[in-house]
């Protein structure tokens, strides 16, 4: 059963999403739910005919952003990856369910929008796969950087569009087997 608190604060966090500016339970006891949407493109190493090799990836997942400063806020998100993976044997939609730790910084005030829309966001990530046909579960762990604003910026200052999120993540395929990921993409 969960704890008072922990309803309690998920409580506050709906509040703060149907009413965020309202979303108060003291001075200084703001909670902030935001949704949180990332599409991008990921590469594996090593590549073999029979693994699967590249894919698009799709996060969808909920934000909890306790306030702790106006210009700094932790955040803790759980989603969903759905990978439409490719191999040489053919395609696979697949879904991870995946979690991650980190914190954000506004680019003005910590007002809702911009705890959704940040100037920085910087996470930990882990999550658990499930098997495919050619390869056993994995654990996945990795780290991230997104900016919202990155990919704006660059597409007004020099009319290039470059990814305003980066991930970099392992797969322990057990027996001491690994492979790593590289994602590129854009999101909030």
């Amino acid at each position: 059963m969960p704890s008072p608190r922990l309803v309690s604060l998920l409580a506050i966090g709906l509040v703060g999403m149907l009413s965020p500016s309202d979303a108060w339970a003291g001075p200084d006891a703001r909670v902030y739910v935001t949704p949180t949407f990332n599409v991008s493109y990921a590469v594996f190493h090593p590549v073999s005919a029979d693994r699967w090799h590249s894919s698009l990836h799709l996060w969808n997942g909920i934000a909890l952003h306790p306030h702790v400063t106006d210009h700094l806020s932790p955040f803790v998100a759980l989603g969903v990856e759905t990978e439409v993976l490719r191999s040489d044997g053919g395609t696979r939609v697949q879904h991870t369910p995946m979690s991650r730790v980190g914190l954000t910084l506004p680019l003005d005030s910590a007002s809702w929008l911009e705890i959704m829309l940040p100037a920085l966001s910087v996470y930990a990530m882990a999550g658990a796969r499930p098997p495919l046909e050619s390869a056993p579960a994995a654990a996945r762990m990795g780290l991230g950087v997104n900016s919202f604003w990155l990919p704006l910026f660059a597409l007004s200052e020099t009319a290039t569009l470059i990814p305003g999120s980066y991930e970099g993540l392992v797969e322990l395929l057990g027996d001491g087997e690994h492979r790593f990921m590289l994602r590129f993409g854009m999101g909030f």
